[in-house]
């Protein structure tokens, strides 16, 4: 019911809590005079501890100190799990596993001056490849296909949380030369349908690349991690409905 809002001339970050305090242009009507910090109002201060997001705002603001933020550099912020730990709701790049645990779905970031949106249809963007995507682009493929891409670059992070630290090296160089190859894509391409058409085709040899790097031996990490992630993954096969994906589950994750 309430408001607050101020004009951004920069860079600012926000992570899942109010950050408005006493710095807003404007407020809503019942609220003047009566409230100074928005924030402090109607932010719940040990639920947000508790998730993090106060660490998660810190190291953002921290991050976001430079004005010559290029899309590469954004992706590094995106990517960044400075507490060293896979599982901590205190990294921006979040993966879940914790005591408390919940991560992020996909990342995406918009790139003005190429009007391109450059997406990882996953989870864990350390691990996935940010594709571009032309605002011309129509879509002309079934919903299902965008699905379908989500659950192979997912099978992906499945097996790289087995044993996190190695897994991300071995991918690393492999990474780098796709994504770098994405780069040049997009600003090669021809039409939007090529571009997305052309980017997929990269991220499908990438997974596949991918998936023969990595280690798919038994979790290593914290009793909390292992046990979470073993349920996740025996639920995944439960639920899923593809023959191929149920396949593909069957041979990479149990």
């Amino acid at each position: 019911r309430y408001y607050a809002y101020k004009k951004l001339d920069g860079n600012y970050h926000i992570s899942n809590k109010l950050s408005i305090e006493d710095d807003y242009d404007e407020i809503s009507p019942q609220l003047k005079g009566k409230v100074k910090s928005f924030q402090r109002r109607f932010t719940n201060p040990v639920v947000s501890y508790a998730v993090g997001a106060y660490h998660r705002e810190n190291r953002g603001q921290e991050l976001m100190q430079r004005d010559d933020y290029d899309a590469a550099g954004v992706m590094s912020l995106l990517q960044d799990r400075h507490t060293r730990c896979v599982a901590s709701m205190r990294n921006i790049g979040m993966v879940a596993g914790g005591l408390i645990s919940s991560q992020a779905t996909a990342s995406w970031l918009y790139d003005y001056d190429k009007n391109l949106i450059w997406h990882t249809e996953g989870p864990c963007p350390e691990i996935q490849l940010f594709k571009p995507l032309s605002l011309g682009y129509r879509r002309t493929c079934p919903e299902s296909e965008g699905v379908k891409r989500w659950k192979h670059n997912n099978l992906l992070f499945r097996v790289v949380l087995r044993d996190y630290a190695a897994n991300k090296d071995k991918l690393s160089d492999l990474r780098a030369q796709y994504q770098t190859r994405l780069f040049e894509l997009s600003g090669a391409a021809g039409s939007p349908e090529e571009l997305h058409n052309q980017a997929q085709s990269l991220n499908s040899a990438y997974i596949e690349e991918g998936l023969k790097l990595v280690v798919q031996g038994p979790f290593r990490g914290g009793v909390q991690f292992r046990r979470y992630w073993r349920k996740q993954n025996k639920a995944l096969l439960e639920k899923e409905e593809c023959d191929e994906m149920k396949g593909l589950y069957r041979q990479f994750l149990e």
